[in-house]
């Protein structure tokens, strides 16, 4: 079924993101004045040319052929490049929803999906990880947690089973990263201050995600505009810094380049889209939310 009249593929909703930046859509819905400045970081140039994820589509209905049409063209960065994706944005892997068939849909789409896997017994997550590869030979990553109890087997199993990307939340698995390297695995790490940036980086990680205090999940209490500057600041210029936290739409997704950003993290925008694994009436829970309608757990 094609679900609710906003719940539409991640892959349409990806698309349709870069369509809008590109304005190659209908006037109604394309960004006016998106600078054309270029923004020098991370050693490469980006443009105006911003991938990104649109709130909620206007769409009555699915259209029977799930054809996209002709893609975008590619949005090379620095992130791109060391993942082997289309376009710089990454689904964030949210425990329990990114799933399969988010993370295919996401990869299939030209990102990179990202199944979260932090709640899995090893046994669940290389599951998931078999029905990735059977949906999209497109690149895809795991995220799992640094604080985990048995960490040490899904790290082993990680390692060898096809990934493109290993990413880990509330800290380095430090032991992991010589065993991706060895295996031809990336690591990312997801960093809610400078210092464990910095860690990651000293641990030998590929890349780090900035993840600022408006995005879901396991995270800090800085917000993303100056976590994403004093991590760019600090870190490398050849390590890319993805930016995590409130990002949804073109405008947003520009404002990150504009900081350093190489490439950006999506949770709750995907969380909306029809692949997402969640429970009935959830999904619309979060869309009609306001500001003020959420709460930190954890």
């Amino acid at each position: 079924g094609a679900g609710a009249p906003w719940e539409v593929p991640a892959m349409f909703t990806l698309i349709e993101a870069v369509r809008q930046i590109l304005g190659k859509c209908e006037p109604a819905r394309q960004i006016p004045q998106v600078s054309r400045a270029l923004v020098q970081a991370n050693g490469g140039t980006f443009s105006h040319q911003a991938v990104a994820i649109l709130g909620p589509p206007q769409y009555g209905k699915l259209p029977a052929d799930l054809s996209c049409g002709d893609s975008p063209e590619p949005f090379p960065t620095s992130l791109t490049k060391l993942l082997g994706v289309k376009y710089p944005v990454m689904g964030a892997g949210m425990a329990g929803v990114a799933r399969a068939r988010l993370v295919a849909a996401v990869s299939e789409a030209g990102g990179m999906g990202c199944i979260g896997a932090g709640l899995f017994p090893k046994e669940e997550m290389m599951d998931e990880i078999e029905q990735v590869k059977r949906l999209t030979s497109k690149p895809f990553a795991v995220n799992i947690l640094a604080v985990e109890d048995k960490i040490e087997e899904k790290i082993q199993a990680i390692a060898t089973s096809g990934v493109r990307a290993m990413i880990t939340g509330l800290g380095v698995a430090r032991s992991a990263v010589d065993l991706m390297h060895a295996h031809g695995v990336l690591v990312g790490v997801v960093c809610g201050q400078v210092k464990h940036a910095m860690a990651a980086v000293d641990a030998g990680c590929d890349f780090v995600i900035a993840q600022g205090t408006e995005a879901g999940g396991h995270t800090g209490n800085v917000a993303l505009m100056p976590l994403l500057t004093q991590v760019r600041q600090a870190v490398p210029t050849s390590v890319p810094v993805v930016a995590a936290g409130g990002v949804y739409n073109g405008k947003t997704f520009t404002a990150t380049l504009s900081l350093g950003a190489a490439g950006v993290w999506i949770g709750t925008r995907f969380l909306l889209s029809y692949e997402a694994n969640t429970v009935k009436g959830y999904k619309e829970k979060v869309l009609v939310a306001k500001g003020k309608d959420n709460a930190t757990t954890i």
